[in-house]
């Protein structure tokens, strides 16, 4: 698998910004390429939420993207743990302009 980190530091605006609005790292593998959102565990809802209404997932997720928030936690023995949980179209908000 190769990686890319395309989240950017806005100097000027003084803010991370994600690729899309809600894409940190780009992973490709042979057959699929994969958006993902990095962030703590407690955050995966919150992040769901967000990136759940933006028109740019849909569009990703509808070029073929497949699209995964990553929640890290590290347990009490000091080693990191991700849960990873993969975004469909159909876990995706209705775009109101759609209907």
């Amino acid at each position: 698998m190769t990686v890319c980190v395309v989240e950017k530091w806005n100097a000027f605006a003084r803010i991370r910004q994600d690729m899309f609005g809600c894409i940190d790292i780009v992973a490709l593998k042979p057959d699929a390429i994969i958006g993902i959102q990095a962030t703590t565990k407690s955050n995966i809802n919150a992040r769901i939420n967000k990136s759940s209404c933006m028109p740019s997932l849909r569009a990703w997720i509808n070029a073929g993207g497949i699209f995964e928030v990553w929640g890290w936690w590290k347990a009490k023995n000091g080693r990191w743990h991700c849960d990873i949980v993969v975004i469909n179209e159909g876990d995706l908000t209705i775009d109101p302009e759609s209907r």
